[in-house]
């Protein structure tokens, strides 16, 4: 469901967190 670019770019950043502190997956 990637419309915009920013929503892209901010689903990316909350997967490198979540990946960060849950690993990556």
């Amino acid at each position: 469901n990637l419309c915009r670019c920013g929503t892209y770019n901010r689903v990316r950043k909350a997967i490198h967190r979540a990946a960060k502190t849950g690993g990556a997956r």
